[in-house]
């Protein structure tokens, strides 16, 4: 897993804790989401990602609170689980893109030095 697959997972973890969706939703970005730039994500990622980071930083927080607190206190329930939801499926895609990119690698030699590989390398040796 990508270390950009682990931050969505700790935002996905946090999600689904406990107390009010709008608490988990700020501590989910705040957390785990916030470090990340835009060009951090797949390109095909980035348009969802740039509007749920707009959307969890366009209010100037109060006193100690965060940017991503102050927004989330201005939604509703049902926008803050529709954001919510953005966050789940952009880990799933994330996940969908890190299994399709992990493939064998294959072992090339390019200048053996005149050796000859071990047997067990070399289908002759089994």
């Amino acid at each position: 897993m990508s270390q950009l697959a682990h931050h969505f997972e700790g935002a996905v973890m946090a999600l689904v804790g406990e107390g009010p969706i709008k608490n988990r939703l700020s501590e989910a970005y705040d957390r785990n989401l916030k470090p990340l730039a835009v060009t951090d994500l797949p390109e095909d990622l980035r348009s969802d990602f740039e509007a749920l980071a707009s959307a969890l930083t366009r209010i100037r927080p109060l006193g100690q609170e965060t940017p991503a607190a102050a927004s989330v206190r201005k939604m509703s329930p049902t926008e803050a689980d529709d954001y919510a939801l953005t966050i789940v499926r952009l880990y799933g895609r994330l996940l969908r893109d890190d299994s399709g990119r992990q493939s064998v690698e294959r072992l090339t030699v390019f200048d053996g030095g005149g050796r000859k590989p071990p047997r067990f390398l070399t289908k002759q040796g089994s």
